[in-house]
Order: C-alpha cells, then sequence, then structure tokens
C-alpha cells in the first residue's frame, strides 16, 4: 500500500517534468482498504500454513518465563528446547483529554472513506507511514510530533530528507513544545483543523 501510495506521489510530482501528462481520474478508498484486508488474510495463511508444514506448534495467550526451557501461558507450561514468543502490540494511546475521539493506527484500515483532512501524532515509523500514504493519496495531512523531529532514533540525513520532503509535498509538520501534562492536555485540545 506504500509503495502503491508513493508511486502516485512520485508521478504527480515528476511526470510532467519528462513529458508525461498523467491525471489521476479517481481513486476508490473502499477498494484500498477491501484490497488491504485480502492481503493481510493472505499472508496470515501463508504464515499458518508454513508453521504447520514444519510442525510448529502455535500457542495464543499472554506468556512468561517459567525457566530457560519452560513457558508459562494462560497458567499452562510448555515445555521445550526452543521457544518463540511471538509478542503483539497495541498502539499506545496518550492519556489525553480529547484522546477518545482519535484512532489508532489498527484504526486506519477500518475507515468507511477517505478522510478529507487528518492529523497524525506520533514520531515513529508507523505514525510517518500512515501521514505519508494519506498526503500522497490527496488528504490534506498534518502530523504532530512530540519528540525533538521524527524518527528521532534515525541517523539525521535521513530526518533531515524526511522534514523536507514533507515540505515539498505539502505535508504539514508540527514538532508539539515540550509542556507539563496540564498544558499538553490543553494544547491537544486547542490544536485543531
Amino acid at each position: 500500500m506504500l509503495y502503491g501510495a508513493q508511486i502516485i506521489g512520485v508521478i504527480k510530482l515528476y511526470s510532467s517534468d519528462y513529458g508525461f501528462n498523467t491525471t489521476l481520474h479517481k481513486f476508490d478508498w473502499t477498494t484500498l482498504i477491501t484490497n488491504h484486508q485480502v492481503y493481510i488474510d493472505r499472508i496470515h495463511t501463508s504464515y499458518k500454513r508454513i508453521l504447520r508444514k514444519n510442525k510448529i506448534e502455535v500457542i495464543n495467550g499472554f506468556a512468561k518465563f517459567v525457566d530457560a526451557k519452560t513457558v508459562e501461558v494462560n497458567g499452562k507450561h510448555y515445555i521445550a528446547n526452543n521457544i518463540l514468543l511471538a509478542v503483539g502490540g497495541e498502539p499506545p494511546i496518550p492519556n489525553l483529554s480529547g484522546s477518545v475521539h482519535g484512532i489508532d493506527s489498527n484504526d486506519f484500515f477500518k475507515l468507511n472513506e477517505q478522510p478529507k483532512r487528518v492529523a497524525v501524532i506520533g514520531a515513529d515509523y508507523i505514525a510517518i507511514e500512515i501521514a505519508g500514504i494519506f498526503n500522497a493519496l490527496g488528504t490534506d495531512t498534518h502530523l504532530f510530533v512530540r519528540k525533538k523531529s521524527p524518527l528521532q532514533n534515525f541517523a539525521p540525513m535521513i530526518i533531515n530528507a524526511l522534514v523536507e520532503g514533507y515540505r515539498q509535498k505539502n505535508l504539514t509538520y508540527t514538532r508539539i513544545p515540550h509542556q507539563k501534562s496540564d498544558e499538553r492536555n490543553r494544547w491537544f485540545c486547542e490544536a485543531s483543523l
């Protein structure tokens, strides 16, 4: 999906420089979301098939190590020479006034229609990816970063290129100033598109 959005962005940006007259006549959000789910279902089926073929038992639940060869999952002990914990995660929702009105990165794929305007709050690669996709597909996109910069742990050259790319593509990037919790709550409540 990101690659498709990137191609659209590059065509819009550079095609006329090479003599191409390209116009995106229509984009169907519903088709994108449906095909994304088909893709996810397909890769999950593939993973399950590979695990079964290799006689790998999958146990879903909350796990903790008891010792080097024993893991406890939902109160039951399993002993094996090799144990792989595939940790799942949930996007953190800031404990801020009004945050219940937002969605997380999982809910992005549940939107029934493409938003005209969107605010993405975050500085990690998922927030950056979602902001980039929305922007490439024509949504008026605003990225709010609570850290020093987006992708803070990446090389400065990458961060600078990203921020410059945002400027060129009219993706609004705003660094939220460091504030105490109550001031930050007020800032988020007052930030409006």
